[in-house]
């Protein structure tokens, strides 16, 4: 339920034209509704914005940025998609879908670019 609340958060937003540029657990507030149930909210707009026309700015944090961003070739609302898929990879496995072995920051970007998605077991094997 708690991706759900993220993903209705993003829909919201994005029907608005507004494109959040930073989703992250960091920035994924909790709201204890009942003793049983908590809700996600989506915080820090520090970085969103309206997007209108495709958007060139590198900006994010580098785990969660999407291929877009780093090819410079012009962006919208989508980055927040793929942010959020990260965010549930590593929800799934504990650990994010592409990483550094030196966590160097030219090799991460590059893995990212790249796009190939990994499922390793045994971390995968029940998901």
């Amino acid at each position: 339920l708690m991706v759900l609340d993220v993903s209705d958060a993003l829909s919201y937003i994005h029907s608005k034209s507004i494109v959040h540029r930073d989703l992250k657990p960091e920035n994924l507030l909790i709201e204890k509704v009942t003793a049983a149930v908590c809700r996600l909210k989506l915080g820090d707009f520090g970085l969103a914005m309206v997007v209108t026309e495709p958007v060139f700015t590198i900006c994010g944090t580098s785990t969660y940025v999407a291929p877009e961003i780093l090819r410079e070739t012009g962006y919208g609302v989508a980055v927040d998609v793929w942010a959020l898929g990260v965010i549930l990879y590593i929800l799934l496995c504990g650990f994010a879908p592409f990483r550094s072995r030196d966590r160097d920051q030219e090799e991460l970007f590059k893995l990212i670019k790249q796009a190939q998605l990994h499922f390793p077991s045994p971390f995968w094997d029940s998901a």
